[in-house]
């Protein structure tokens, strides 16, 4: 739906809480994030189809001097309890002020509780476009659009908090832009052996194996490619917490993807 509808109208990502009876939106338009309840799990045709049930008005008074007061949001991603979410933050009229803001909920998982507290550029310089974080929220990864793409690890010294990040990987052994030249989502599996990413030229995702969960400075393999016919445009990318559902968004189609899951994980 439209940004006045209560929607949001490029959509980038898409998260949901653990049971799967909420989801989250967010997008390059709107600047808000959206919450839609789910009278079934992880089945996103149960959302009602109408306005969200919640919102979080994004905040700019941290953007520095000359960026505008908008926010390309481009995945979110939150803590092991909900009482935190973190945005990729990309308008900031320059690469060199992208940066990963921190939030606080005061009610765990309901968005519209939502309070600016912190964020991290993490040296800028980049064109990021995802992140997820490890099961214990030690480790964040980005996912890099410069040169042939890249996927940027870094260790945190305590769990989800992004103060102070140690980069410990740069994986580039893979020609992403050889493959899907318009990087977009990226998302580990439940068990961190599996990591997909999606670009929007061709809606193409990539699976990976990792030889350690979480951690790409162990052998990473390229499995294959699938290769969607459904989206105009392929942006985020998520799973059910089973594996069994998968989840695209659809920036020019304005919509949610789901799909019984094609892809071993």
């Amino acid at each position: 739906p439209d940004n006045d509808a209560g929607g949001q109208r490029q959509p980038t990502g898409v998260e949901f809480n653990p049971d799967g009876t909420k989801m989250y939106i967010v997008g390059i338009s709107a600047n808000k994030i959206r919450q839609f309840n789910l009278a079934t799990a992880f089945d996103v045709s149960s959302g009602g189809g109408g306005a969200a049930e919640a919102t979080c008005d994004l905040t700019f008074a941290h953007h520095p001097a000359g960026a505008d007061n908008q926010s390309d949001m481009m995945n979110l991603k939150f803590n092991s309890d909900g009482t935190k979410f973190f945005t990729l933050d990309t308008r900031h009229n320059v690469k060199t002020r992208e940066r990963v803001d921190t939030y606080t909920l005061s009610t765990a998982y309901d968005i519209s509780t939502c309070t600016f507290e912190s964020t991290q550029t993490f040296g800028g310089g980049r064109e990021r476009r995802a992140i997820d974080f490890s099961n214990d929220g030690k480790t964040i990864f980005i996912f890099d659009q410069t040169d042939n793409y890249s996927i940027k690890q870094y260790s945190l010294t305590s769990a989800f908090d992004l103060s102070n990040p140690t980069l410990v990987k740069d994986y580039d052994a893979t020609n992403i832009k050889a493959i899907e030249n318009f990087a977009h989502g990226m998302v580990f599996s439940a068990n961190g052996l599996k990591m997909f990413t999606t670009g929007g030229k061709e809606s193409t995702v990539l699976q990976f194996s990792l030889s350690t969960p979480f951690d790409l400075r162990g052998k990473v393999s390229l499995d294959g490619e699938l290769i969607l016919t459904d989206p105009d445009n392929l942006g985020g990318i998520n799973f059910s917490n089973d594996g069994l559902k998968m989840f695209v968004t659809d920036y020019s189609g304005r919509g949610i993807l789901e799909y019984l899951s094609l892809i071993h994980i």
